[in-house]
Parts: C-alpha cells; sequence; structure tokens
C-alpha cells in the first residue's frame, strides 16, 4: 500500500516529468509553446525578473547573423576566414591603451547603446603571425562595424555583457579583431543556451506554472493550518466528552481540505482557476506590458479584453500538468484523510 509520502513525491515529480522532460528550451525560442510558457512571457521573464535579457538578444542576433553569412558571395565570405584557433584555455593581453575611433553606428545600433571603444588586442607572434600572413584587411571586411558594435555590447562592460567565462570571452575579443566568421562566436553561443536551458528555463517553467500570487499562497497555508487547527480540536473535544465515536468523522472533511490547500498553496496553483485553465498575470508580465492610453471606455473594454485573453492556459502541457496535479491532490487528500480518520475510529473512547 502507498504511503502519504509515495503521494507528495508523485506531486513533485510532476514537473520533472510532465513538463521539464517534454517542454525544451528550442521549442520555447522557436515559438511552438503557447501561453502560460510561450516565448512572449519568457522574454518578460528574462528582461524585468532573472535580469538575463542579454542571453536571449546574443541567441537571436548571432541566428541572423548566421543567415545574413550563409547570403553573402563566396569571393566576399574569403575576406573574414574561420579563426585560426579553436575555443579552448588560451591567454590573451589586451594593451592598456585606447583608440580615438569609434565604429559609426549601423542597422544593428538599436540594441546597443555603448559608445565606448574596443581596445585593441595582442596575442602570442604565432598566431598573430599566421593572422598577418594571411593578408586580412580588417576595414574591408563584412560586417564589421556590426561585430565591433557587437563587441561592445555583449564582451565588455555593459549592461548587456554576457555572463560567460572570461577565456570564452577573450577569445571573442581577439579573434573578432582578425575576423567577422561566425565560427567566431559558436562557443558562446552554445554556452548562452546551456546557461538558460540548465537554469533560466526551469525558474521561468517553475514561475509560469503557478497561477496565484504570493498572497494567494499564503491564504491557502492559513486555511491549511486553520483546518488542521479545527480537526485537532474536534478530536480533543470528541474524546474528552467520550461520545459516539462516530462524532469522529467530523475529521475527515477537514483533513480533505485541509490537505488539499496545502498542495495548493506549496505549488502555487489555485485548483478552481486550474480546471478552467486560466491564471492570473505575473508581476515580470505586467511591467513589462505596454498600456494604451485611455481616452474612452472602448479604450477600458480593449485593454481589459487583451489582459484577460493573457490570462488563458493554452499550452497543452501546462494543460496536463494542471489536470494531473489536481488528480493527485485529491487522491492524497483522500488517501491521508481516510487512513487517519480510521485509526481516530479505531481508538477506544477511555
Amino acid at each position: 500500500m502507498p504511503s502519504c509520502f509515495d503521494f507528495f513525491k508523485r506531486i513533485g515529480s510532476l514537473k520533472e516529468n510532465e513538463l521539464y522532460a517534454n517542454v525544451r528550451l528550442c521549442n520555447v525560442l522557436e515559438g511552438k509553446t503557447c501561453t502560460p510558457i510561450s516565448l512572449r512571457e519568457f522574454r518578460l521573464f528574462l528582461k524585468n525578473k532573472e535580469r538575463s535579457l542579454e542571453n536571449l538578444d546574443f541567441h537571436f542576433w548571432y541566428l541572423d547573423y548566421k543567415v545574413k553569412w550563409s547570403n553573402l558571395p563566396i569571393e566576399t565570405k574569403a575576406l573574414s576566414p574561420p579563426p585560426l584557433e579553436r575555443p579552448g584555455l588560451h591567454i590573451y593581453w589586451y594593451q592598456p591603451t585606447v583608440p580615438n575611433v569609434v565604429s559609426p553606428p549601423s542597422a544593428y545600433s538599436a540594441l546597443i547603446d555603448m559608445p565606448s571603444p574596443l581596445p585593441p588586442a595582442t596575442l602570442t607572434p604565432s598566431v598573430t603571425e599566421r593572422y598577418a600572413n594571411l593578408g586580412l584587411v580588417p576595414e574591408s571586411q563584412p560586417f564589421r562595424r556590426e561585430v565591433d558594435m557587437v563587441l561592445q555590447t555583449f564582451f565588455f562592460e555593459s549592461p548587456k555583457e554576457l555572463n560567460i567565462e572570461g577565456h570564452a570571452r577573450d577569445y571573442v575579443r581577439y579573434h573578432s579583431k582578425f575576423t567577422t566568421h561566425p565560427d567566431v562566436f559558436v562557443q558562446v553561443h552554445r554556452r548562452v543556451l546551456e546557461n538558460m536551458q540548465s537554469s533560466s528555463l526551469k525558474n521561468f517553467i517553475n514561475s509560469a506554472l503557478q497561477n496565484i500570487n504570493y498572497d494567494g499562497k499564503i491564504f491557502r497555508w492559513s486555511v491549511a493550518c486553520g483546518l488542521l487547527t479545527a480537526s485537532f480540536i474536534v478530536t480533543v473535544v470528541v474524546f474528552s466528552l467520550r461520545v459516539s465515536r462516530w462524532f469522529r468523522l467530523f475529521d475527515l472533511p477537514l483533513v480533505f481540505l485541509a490537505v488539499l490547500y496545502f498542495v495548493s498553496a506549496q505549488a502555487g496553483v489555485c485548483f478552481t482557476r486550474a480546471t478552467a485553465n486560466r491564471r492570473e498575470l505575473h508581476d515580470y508580465e505586467l511591467a513589462g506590458m505596454d498600456m494604451p492610453h485611455i481616452t474612452s471606455k472602448q479604450n477600458v473594454l480593449d485593454m481589459e479584453k487583451a489582459l484577460d485573453e493573457l490570462k488563458n492556459v493554452v499550452d497543452p502541457f501546462v494543460q496536463n500538468y494542471n489536470k494531473k496535479l489536481i488528480s493527485r491532490a485529491v487522491m492524497a487528500a483522500a488517501f491521508i484523510s481516510i487512513v487517519l480518520t480510521a485509526i481516530l475510529l479505531a481508538m477506544p473512547s477511555r
């Protein structure tokens, strides 16, 4: 016979079995997921809660850059060969002097607001000389100004600097001075995806699955504690007055509801909303929402309609998770309340 701990283990493993195993980062980034775990919510989560939107910005920039690079003619690509050194634990030195020339703005400047120029880089003579022997002219390489501005944004001190290992950052800083080939950024892009997959995605799913706010959790914890207290009082009164043991059945609904409220508070899910596939908008979503200027009653109605549509839970994985969470919570509540009530019925009055 399963114990009550088995029921709670099954409830706790729902996210790992139902969502972490099925919802992949690539699905979110490609727009294959729906509310509340769509790309829109993921972007707002990274921007307003986790404060790591630079990872997503760099990812989409890199994908767009590879497409533009693939469309170049072969003779233009030849101006920027692949880097002569594979990513690894290399040592790079940077001169303290700073040039006075700043690259003019490009089409990518809308994402970048960092006017500081890039410091020149030097490396061991072997790699530097190999680049020199190729006779490369950085100024004539494709997308040179865009790459320089990307370096200023993601690889030097700035609000959008990527949180990556120092050797990976130095690798890009150095080799991008000689070539604008996309392979320069391959290792960093892979690391950015790993960070979002291992950390950001799980945090996002944990937050997106909750359809109640902090106050709602506190309320459910309070109700659960109140119901357990009432159950304890009923038990004490029944045993003190030595009335019929069938009065102990009043503990059954109290314990049943207490367990349901406990699971609801622990998971951050209102079962009533989950059954109706509804949710509450999170603070990070509201913080990133552009509210229209209200000039008429029609504007108010349109805004309320838009907000109401965002409260619908559309993603099938989340809907399935909510259904299984409710069913397992009911099973756990029924099992615990029946077992506890049976024990109380079996106890003698004296």
